[in-house]
């Protein structure tokens, strides 16, 4: 997990930030069981690509807005 946003202590959101080919690697598999056993939604993006900045705040602002 990249970051973690969190609301009064809880944790409501994981971005991942990582390589587009290791996000099926066995250690992200299980980082993403934990978060569903959790009920915690996550986001990933890929370095390489263009992730432009309003892009990513959007992205954000929606799955936290989801999330209230």
């Amino acid at each position: 997990v990249s970051y973690l946003f969190a609301k009064n202590g809880t944790p409501v959101l994981a971005v991942y930030v990582m390589q587009r080919n290791h996000y099926r690697a066995m250690i992200a598999i299980g980082a993403y069981r934990v978060l569903e056993e959790q009920q915690i939604p996550y986001i990933r993006f890929f370095k390489g690509f263009r992730n432009e900045r309003q892009y990513v705040l959007d992205r954000v602002r929606t799955a936290l807005e989801e999330r209230s």
